[in-house]
This record gives structure tokens, sequence and C-alpha cells, in this order.
């Protein structure tokens, strides 16, 4: 199969995206289940590579991305996993810092397909596009040459029930932020949701615990370290970022922590990424007391958090007028954005680009994102769940007074904010995961 192919057959795989919370009921994925499917597609949990698995609900895939990227300069090779992917399935693993190409991709689709067809029929929850592709990751490291020695993977969603959660050996359980998020599966309250999480702590791994925006779900998170015998840290007890100046395209900050007070750089933008940077230390600095062959060496941490990127998470694709564009599509995280771009940025008129999915609570967005705005521009991504350009322009219209335009696809949008912005003017795209991918595929092209 070439790439497009591998493509489709991934396509047409169920997709079981969701854990089950208390008794399996449904078909769903799970651990076990991502077990028998390495067992009889002729894969493998053992790859040779130390693991470090990560979960939370916000920062996530930057933390992975971040902590991946320094490893692979102070004690690499490292791979990485991490999902879901924007544009394309590629970017869900990376290998030795480069994310794999659409040949090697197509090459292990192949490779799995032929073992599905040879394992035969499934049962029920047993066959995932999820399990697919985790079995692809744990196959490239295992056969890559120089060997990988870090495989560092974000989970897919929770922890207890998660495909990802298969190791019974870990270096690392790091927790990022925790919130209220898939509640449907993972329980109504911050203490559930985190006990949920807490499943990927392994009896003798170091567990590192993120600046928590809810004290319970510290509780619930250090407890269970306890419980399982695990040392853990909880960052903000020993490193402070002291002060952070953004720079176009990067952001600069101090780190105190035990080495003293160091500067840093990262192309990842935005207050948050201060939480997620901090975390990337404490873990490095923890596996550096603990792991001879990992030496604490700031030129080269600092090589690999400004290496480290994520394609639309407050990305700059364009300068003069600034073009920024985030994937926010939640209240909270658009009130971030926009509050990121006000505090360290300088401009005349904010333009704003927004497309919002149908099942995401669109006055909340709106409401966070357009209230400075001169202009909004409301389009609509090219998904089934997208709310429709002139839907959401009416919507706009209701909530905020600001000037509105309706332009039904996402290259037209771009194309109209650019004809329509000075020099002193900054573009604002967000609303959306799927709407800052796609412009930042057009505008890279």
């Amino acid at each position: 199969m070439n790439y497009k192919e591998s493509v489709d057959w991934l396509l047409e795989i169920p997709n079981l995206d969701q854990p089950v919370k208390g008794v399996c009921n449904r078909n769903v994925m799970t651990p076990e289940r991502m077990r028998k499917f390495l067992d009889r597609t002729g894969g493998s949990t053992e790859t040779g590579a130390r693991t470090i698995h990560i979960t939370g609900t916000k920062g996530k895939g930057s933390t992975t991305t971040m902590l991946a990227s320094v490893l692979n300069q102070l004690d690499g090779p490292s791979a990485l996993f991490i999902s879901p992917h924007l544009k394309n399935f590629t970017e869900r693993i990376s290998l030795q810092g480069y994310g794999i190409s659409e040949e090697v991709f197509a090459r292990e689709a192949s490779r799995l397909k032929e073992a599905v067809e040879k394992a035969g029929s499934f049962g029920e929850g047993e066959f995932s596009q999820f399990y697919v592709l985790i079995s692809m990751f744990l196959n490239l490291v295992k056969e890559s040459e120089p060997q990988i020695r870090w495989q560092v993977l974000e989970v897919g969603l929770g922890g207890r029930f998660d495909p990802t959660n298969i190791f019974d050996n870990k270096e690392l359980a790091v927790f990022v932020p925790v919130h209220k998020d898939h509640c449907a599966f993972l329980g109504d309250t911050i203490e559930e949701i985190a006990r949920e999480k807490a499943e990927i702590i392994k009896e003798g791994c170091h567990v590192i615990i993120a600046e928590q925006p809810y004290r319970e779900a510290f509780a619930v998170i250090s407890e269970k370290a306890k419980d399982m015998g695990c040392e853990f840290t909880y960052v903000p007890d020993h490193y402070k970022v002291e002060s952070m100046t953004v720079e176009e395209d990067r952001q600069s900050f101090s780190v105190s922590g035990p080495w003293g007070v160091e500067r840093y750089r990262t192309r990842m933008l935005g207050h948050h990424q201060l939480i997620n940077s901090a975390t990337v230390l404490a873990s490095i600095d923890l596996l550096s007391r603990t792991k001879k062959e990992i030496k604490w060496d700031h030129n080269q941490i600092n090589i690999g958090l400004e290496q480290a990127s994520l394609p639309g998470r407050m990305e700059v694709l364009g300068k003069r007028p600034f073009v920024i564009a985030d994937g926010a599509h939640t209240k909270e995280s658009t009130e971030i954005a926009v509050r990121f771009v006000k505090d360290h940025y300088v401009f005349k008129r904010l333009i704003l680009v927004l497309a919002i999915s149908n099942d995401k609570d669109s006055a909340a967005i709106i409401d966070a994102a357009a209230v400075d705005a001169d202009l909004v521009i409301a389009t609509a991504i090219d998904k089934t769940r997208a709310i429709p350009a002139d839907q959401l322009g009416d919507l706009v219209k209701k909530r905020i007074y600001c000037e509105v335009e309706i332009v039904s696809s996402v290259e037209a949008a771009i194309a109209r904010a650019q004809e329509l912005a000075l020099e002193e003017d900054l573009i604002l795209i967000t609303g959306s995961l799927y709407l800052a991918a796609e412009v930042c595929s057009l505008l890279k092209n």
C-alpha cells in the first residue's frame, strides 16, 4: 500500500476511541484488548526503550513533545507518540527528533494489514484504529537503528482503560493539569477524573505532577503514588518560573530550581507552556539524579526545548501583519489564547478568523474570542461537525458588537483577512483544532 491506501485502510477500521468507565459494557478500547491485539498480530511492548507515560487534560501533547525533544538531545535517540493528529497520521509518531515519512507509515500499515488478515476475525472491541497506530509505534521503536533509548507516550484519553496503559515498567508517570473533560467516560468530578488518570502509575516508577488548578486532583494523584510506593514530585514546590518575555515566534523564561536560575527559550508559546516547560525540566532533573547516563546540560536542554514544536498551538505563521493560529476550542483555552496575544503583541486592530464545531459551546467560545475583535471573519472547516459559516456569523452578530464578514471556505477566509489587514494589525485564527491545522497547512505551503 502507498500512504493514501494505508490511510484509506485505517479509516475503514472501527475507531473505538473512547474508554469505558466502570464495567465494560460496550465496544471500547482497553489495555487488555490492546495486549491481545499485539499478541495476535506479532507485536510486543518489549521494545528495548525506557518508557515515560504522560496523562492529564491540558498540555499532554506539548509536554510529551518537549520531553521527547530534550531527551533526544541529552540521552537519545528518543521516540514520541501523541494523539490525535491534526492533518496527517504521520504527526503521531516521531523517531530521533523527526516525524516519520509517509513511506515509513505506509510500510508499517502494510505489515499490520497483512498480520491482521492472517490473524482472522476479531471479537467485539478487539480491533481498533488506535490499536493499529500504537502497534505501528512499538514496532518502529523496536526496529529503529540506532536503538531508541526513550519512548515518550501521551495517553489517548484517561488512564485506567487507555490502550497506551500497557507497560508494566515505566521510568516516569507524568501528570499535566487535570480539568473536567470527557465526563461521560471519566467521571463527573475532578476526583473521579483524576482517579482514572492516576491508574497509569505503576510500582517502581517516579511520579511528576505539574501545577494543578484543582487541589483535589493533586490529592488523588499523590495518594495513588503513595499507595504504589512511588516517589512523587509536585513541580511548583521545587521549580518556579520567575520571568517571561515573548520575541515574535519565541518565548524565553527563567526557571529557579535546585540548579539555581537558568534561562530557556521555546517555540511553544503561551502562559500554559511555562507550566509544561517546568514539568519537563522537573522530569529531566529527576532523571539526571537517578540515571547515571543522563547529565544535566543547560545548553542541550535549551536546544531540545527550542526544537520542539506542535502545529496549530499558538503558532506564528506570518509577520507584518502577525498571523497566529491556535487550536483553542473551549471557553477557557480561548480566553488564554486571546489574553496571551493582547499581553505580548502590539497591534492596531485584531482581526479574528473563527470556525467552531457544532458539538462545542459556541456561545462561550464567541464571547471569549471576539470580545476585543475589530473584525470577525466567520468561516467553516470542511467537516460535517462544523457550524456553517453563515450560522456562525449570525451567532457572532447576536453576541458581539463588531464588524462581521461571512466567508464559506477557510482558504478564502484567510485570503480575505490578509487582504484587509494592515502591517500593524494582528490576525488570530482560532475556535477549532481542525481550523488551525488547515490554516497551518495552507500558509506553510
